[in-house]
């Protein structure tokens, strides 16, 4: 079952990794990926799941003990679903559009710059 788990953690990491990328690229980021949560949530977290991960694999490397066919099977079909899902999510894509500011996310650009000496029309100025 450690292999089993290894690759779940592993996978889980990875997933995690590329919605992250996702939020923190975004020109209108979301509140979920802000900067105090990217750091001091999500980047624990993904330590967290690739150690715990590389951690069961080497357990089960250590132990030496044969897998079952049922654990394999498992643990393949993890793997091609964690690549399916990380395919078909086209993050290499988003990225780049992102980078290239063609994007469907719209950045609004305020400017503060305004000329406002003479005031909000209907206000008179004080002497």
């Amino acid at each position: 079952m450690y292999l089993l788990y290894g690759v779940v953690l592993l996978s889980a990491a990875v997933l995690l990794c590329g919605v992250v990328l996702l939020g923190a690229r975004n020109p209108v980021r979301p509140v979920w990926a802000g900067e105090e949560l990217i750091a001091n949530l999500y980047a624990p977290l993904m330590i967290a799941l690739i150690a715990m991960g590389v951690m069961n694999i080497v357990q089960f490397l250590i132990l030496m003990t044969l897998p079952t066919v049922t654990e394999i099977i498992s643990s393949a079909l993890v793997v091609a679903l964690m690549v399916v899902i990380y395919l078909k999510s086209h993050i290499r894509e988003r990225v780049a559009a992102f980078d290239a500011g063609t994007s469907t996310a719209q950045v609004i650009s305020v400017d503060f710059q305004n000329d406002l000496s003479d005031g909000p029309a209907g206000y008179r100025k004080a002497a």
